[in-house]
């Protein structure tokens, strides 16, 4: 995995189990939040936890990841929870540290007809504090619905 701010800066360049994990995770954790249809495949399971919550996991070329999906009043996912992904130690640079991850959605918006997750983060929860390392804003024009190929 090679990741770069701005395509132009690499920020992280990684490869090995500790990323095929993540990466995956990061999947499962995309398909609960924008594209609920795609756990509809027999990799995916669903386990109950409580009137709020349900576990999540997906399997895939031999790696399970598991997440913790938490609901609202309406029923539509308000975080995801995991400890699927890694970070980089603080304490030992250079260093994957397996971490709680979690990706809180501030509300929702309507357009064209659609829930859409207003506002979101991601967070990774350390022993010296969270982290919350991405803020990410839906803006509404700027999305398509049914787009064909090539358009």
């Amino acid at each position: 995995m090679v990741g770069k701010l701005l395509d132009v800066l690499t920020v992280i360049d990684g490869n090995g189990p500790e990323f095929d994990m993540g990466e995956l995770v990061t999947y499962l954790n995309d398909m609960v939040l924008l594209a609920p249809s795609m756990l509809l495949v027999p990799a995916v399971t669903f386990s109950p936890v409580d009137a709020r919550s349900f576990d999540v996991s997906l399997v895939d070329h031999g790696i399970q990841v598991k997440g913790r999906v938490f609901v609202g009043d309406r029923g539509a996912p308000v975080d995801f929870e995991t400890t699927d992904r890694f970070c980089e130690d603080p304490a030992s640079p250079g260093r994957l540290l397996r971490a709680r991850w979690t990706t809180p959605v501030m509300g929702f918006r309507e357009h064209e007809g659609r829930k859409l997750i207003a506002r979101g983060q991601a967070v990774f929860h350390l022993s010296d504090g969270d982290h919350p390392y991405a803020d990410f804003e839906v803006v509404p024009g700027s999305v398509a619905f049914n787009v064909r190929p090539g358009e």
